[in-house]
């Protein structure tokens, strides 16, 4: 990392997120490449999300939780180790991974004209990391762009939260906001860090050429519990061999 500990946590307190180049050495991008080909290869399950409707716009393809750590280089160490201990220190939070892999855990494979619309994360902490560059699929950000309701999971404060959440996001709003907004363009090897909770984001559209190839890291205090039948709010709630399943972008 060309940037100090110290640096990155000021910059991560700052902006509400951080951008690291060539996390990860050339070597273990190809490594990880190399297992991503080879589990779509054996025919291993991916996931293909396709939502389409007024308020949400989700296409791409994901391998979750145990599938990744059993079958893809380096992403059981990169979540459970690496990347944790670095989100620890630029947050000055104690973290944990999300205590159900199939939540906390995610390789987002999204091919041309793949997207996702406009949202918050709930966890704390959401890492991304880029495996290869494409064209388009920039990650479009509004950090620091949230008003956060107390008691925001109570039934009627939810609502609340819900009402204000999409209100921010209407194209007028987004307007007066558009000095603050950010694009982080894929990058092989490029890690953002993020506080999702407070940060507005999407995936832009995917262009010709290589897929966007992305995994995707999630932490929250050791205290919080994560069922993935209750995180439809801010979770991609799958249907796989007539099983609900999530899985977190």
């Amino acid at each position: 990392m060309a940037k100090s500990i110290e640096a990155l946590r000021e910059e991560f307190d700052d902006k509400g997120y951080v951008v690291i180049d060539d996390y990860l050495s050339s070597t273990e991008i190809r490594q990880v490449l190399e297992s991503v080909e080879a589990y779509r290869a054996a025919g291993r399950e991916v996931i293909q999300v396709d939502q389409k409707s007024l308020i949400r716009t989700q296409v791409f393809k994901t391998i979750v939780g145990d599938e990744c750590e059993q079958h893809i280089a380096l992403f059981g160490d990169l979540w459970r180790r690496r990347i944790l201990e670095l989100s620890k220190q630029l947050s000055s939070v104690d973290l944990l991974p999300l205590n159900d892999s199939a939540i906390g855990l995610n390789c987002n494979i999204t091919e041309r004209s793949g997207v996702l619309s406009f949202h918050y994360d709930r966890n704390e902490v959401t890492a991304v990391l880029y495996l290869q560059q494409c064209r388009g699929g920039a990650l479009e950000c509004y950090p620091h762009y949230r008003l956060l309701l107390p008691q925001r999971y109570s039934w009627h404060m939810k609502q609340l939260q819900r009402a204000l959440d999409v209100l921010w996001r209407t194209p007028a709003a987004l307007w007066l906001a558009r000095k603050r907004r950010e694009f982080i363009v894929p990058e092989a090897g490029r890690l953002v860090i993020m506080r999702g909770p407070l940060a507005l984001h999407r995936v832009q559209a995917v262009e010709d050429g290589p897929n966007r190839i992305a995994g995707v890291f999630c932490y929250d205090r050791p205290e919080v519990k994560w069922e993935k039948w209750n995180s439809k709010d801010n979770y991609v709630v799958l249907s796989r061999k007539g099983q609900k399943t999530t899985s977190r972008y």
